[in-house]
């Protein structure tokens, strides 16, 4: 068993955007520049419409009540909310491929959203869809 000063191993993430989820394997030094060009080279093996270049994408996390708490900063205005739906995530970029996974405390099978680069340069929030069925009412 490692010391407790050793991050905690990782071995998979998942990317989300849309209906689309890839799992990537990771390690707790894989950085996010690696998670791009991961999700890179994954999207380019199938015949999805994801063609975007690693620089033309941007990884976010979901932001939840104890995103606050956590080692990552956030500048004001980095935070993004659907404002169609009350329920939609915030989410908060990740924009240094240097950070490893581990600088910023992402948890095993934790999910992450994939942002595509606009027209004007600018990268659009996650859009995600989560398929749930409904409880029949009794």
């Amino acid at each position: 068993m490692p010391p407790a000063s050793y991050p905690t191993p990782l071995t998979t993430v998942a990317l989300k955007f849309e209906k689309t989820s890839v799992f990537l394997p990771v390690t707790s030094k894989t950085t996010i520049g690696e998670l791009k060009q991961g999700f890179v080279e994954a999207m380019a093996a199938t015949k999805s419409r994801c063609s975007a270049a690693a620089d033309a994408i941007q990884i976010y996390r979901a932001a939840h009540p104890s995103a606050a708490a956590s080692s990552v900063s956030r500048p004001p205005g980095s935070s993004h909310t659907d404002p169609t739906t009350s329920t939609s995530p915030a989410w908060i970029p990740l924009p240094d491929p240097l950070r490893t996974l581990s600088d910023l405390a992402i948890v095993e099978a934790q999910t992450l959203g994939i942002g595509f680069q606009n027209e004007k340069g600018s990268f659009d929030p996650p859009v995600v869809e989560v398929w749930r069925e409904e409880e029949p009412a009794e």
